[in-house]
């Protein structure tokens, strides 16, 4: 199996439903922001410290608790500034995944009962952390929008925050009837892309890769047996957190359960999903990065050679020329 597991709206499904349980009563301690598109917010609850790590990075947009600590820059970010302004002190009120989208709102409350929320909108080069007042207006985001991006949501302080779109005629796969699992069963075919494209198409927050382990469980379960594992408070109950790694024991993401599109030996199990997530992106990020980097050194190698080799040649027809210069020279006194 080629390919990476994202992070997806069922993995936040079920990261939603740990910070709940973590951060919900809290008391917000700090914000730092130790690079532009990260933020961390260190949560008091249970007598313990929670850190709770959501970035905005376009490749890597996740949220999740997190162990690992980062240097924080001498002089913070505007945006970090805004939230430790209104965000310190107070305590987190509600945790809630917004529908089924990669859209996570998080309500903190002064003691005098005045909110704010932290909406994190974690979809891949789109993704961003806005900061909303109770009259839905934007006091900052990580990423400020403007109306040449976007004419229809401006992300701006000041401007009213609106939600992404979301198609109302897909349905919430948590909250389905059997009987409409038992209607698409019977249209599923044997054509794996045309069933991806139609559960994609008839539910909300469906990635390809949700699709595909539907489909991969399929061979050994009804279509209503695979629902009732994956999409039932006894899911949430039963989940079990792991690292997937691939067949050179590479890391490929981190998921609630184990996957079906993978032998059972690639799959890591972890305490919860939560640490798997740290785990895995605490791993993969610096690989990443080295990637990056020896690509950006390879390419400014190959393109100072080519430069390099391009003048040789230049030089060595100067060469060339400059042994005729005798011939050269024997021509012109003739032609004189």
């Amino acid at each position: 199996m080629s390919g990476k597991i994202p992070f997806d709206s069922y993995v936040l499904r079920f990261v939603t439903i740990e910070l709940k349980n973590s951060l919900v009563g809290g008391v917000i301690q700090n914000v730092s922001q130790p690079i532009p598109n990260e933020l961390i917010v260190t949560v008091r609850n249970h007598g313990t410290n929670f850190n709770l790590l959501i970035s905005c990075d376009a490749t890597f947009a996740r949220t999740h608790l997190t162990v690992t600590r980062k240097k924080n820059p001498l002089v913070p970010q505007a945006f970090c500034m805004i939230c430790r302004k209104y965000l310190d002190g107070r305590r987190i009120s509600h945790v809630q995944q917004r529908g089924f989208d990669r859209i996570l709102d998080i309500k903190c409350t002064d003691v005098e009962g005045n909110c704010v929320t932290l909406t994190a909108e974690l979809m891949g080069k789109h993704s961003n952390l806005i900061l909303v007042n109770e009259n839905h207006n934007i006091l900052d985001a990580m990423k400020h929008v403007t109306s040449k991006v976007s004419r229809h949501r401006e992300t701006l302080p000041g401007k009213k925050y609106v939600s992404p779109p979301v198609d109302t005629t897909k349905l919430d796969p948590w909250s389905v009837s059997s009987v409409s699992i038992e209607e698409l069963g019977k249209e599923i075919g044997s054509e794996p892309e045309s069933s991806q494209a139609l559960i994609m198409a008839r539910f909300q927050g469906m990635s390809p890769f949700l699709t595909r382990e539907i489909l991969s469980r399929t061979e050994s379960a009804s279509l209503s047996q695979i629902w009732q594992t994956l999409f039932s408070t006894n899911a949430n109950r039963q989940s079990r957190a792991v690292i997937v790694r691939g067949e050179e024991n590479e890391y490929v993401g981190a998921y609630p359960f184990p996957p079906a599109q993978f032998p059972a030996s690639s799959c890591h199990t972890r305490a919860n999903i939560n640490i798997a997530l740290d785990h895995y992106y605490g791993n993969v990020i610096p690989m990443h990065a080295l990637d990056s980097a020896r690509h950006e050194l390879t390419v400014h190698v190959d393109r100072a050679l080519k430069s390099h080799l391009k003048q040789r040649e230049s030089l060595d027809r100067s060469l060339q020329e400059a042994g005729r210069a005798e011939d050269y020279r024997n021509c012109g006194n003739l032609l004189l």
